[in-house]
């Protein structure tokens, strides 16, 4: 096979997303306790994604995707983000078909489907591996919450600030009718490798989605 040294690409750009013209905020009015009846306990905060300073850009070459799926440097873990990977020649997506990994598309509608992307993300946390999600061309990682958000409610801003890993939430994802492996003990541990990589051939990643992951580019 042959290798193609690529052309030296523009650095890396990001876009910030306008607020809609004319949007009005808008504000519940909330009915008071009659006499006599007990105020209801308010319903617990639902989990957000933090909004933060985007961190530099690591760049590493294909041979060097270790750092990514394994973290052997240790830098997703003291960023505290899961990784996207910018991958312009799409070499990875390739890398990793070969590689005991859980790998979804966004464009691929069965993949998509709500079960594909539980028992994905299940098996990834049961037996401990990389779950990847290719963006494709797109540079915004919002495009698959609402793919992830039907399959529990705010289930992707639980993946992006690791709480779906805490108090076994995760558990919550398994079904009557999932295999023994899930369903024969009551609670299983998160496998030790379990790593969650977006991909994206996009060099131009949206400011919000800069501010929730830490971002390495492959050169």
């Amino acid at each position: 096979m042959s290798t193609k040294k690529p052309a030296a690409k523009a650095p890396l750009k990001t876009t910030t997303k306008a607020a809609p013209k004319g949007a009005a905020s808008k504000t519940t009015a909330k009915p008071a306790a009659g006499k006599g009846t007990a105020a209801k306990a308010p319903a617990p905060a639902a989990a957000k994604a933090p909004k933060a300073e985007p961190l530099p850009v690591e760049e590493i070459s294909l041979k060097e995707i270790n750092v990514v799926l394994n973290d052997s440097k240790g830098l997703i873990k003291a960023s505290g983000r899961w990784p996207l990977v910018i991958d312009e020649a799409e070499r990875v997506g390739v890398f990793l078909r070969h590689r005991d990994c859980n790998n979804l598309h966004v464009m691929d509608s069965a993949e998509m489907r709500p079960d594909s992307i539980r028992l994905a993300l299940l098996g990834a946390i049961r037996y401990g591996k990389p779950m990847t999600i290719n963006l494709g061309e797109n540079g915004s990682i919002d495009i698959v919450q609402e793919f992830f958000n039907e399959v529990m409610p705010d289930l992707m801003d639980l993946v992006l600030t690791k709480q779906i890993l805490e108090d076994d939430r995760y558990m919550k994802l398994v079904r009557p009718t999932d295999d023994a492996d899930y369903t024969q003990n009551t609670l299983f541990a998160v496998g030790e490798g379990f790593n969650f990589v977006f991909l994206t051939a996009n060099p131009t990643i949206t400011e919000d989605t800069m501010g929730k992951v830490i971002v390495f580019k492959v050169a």
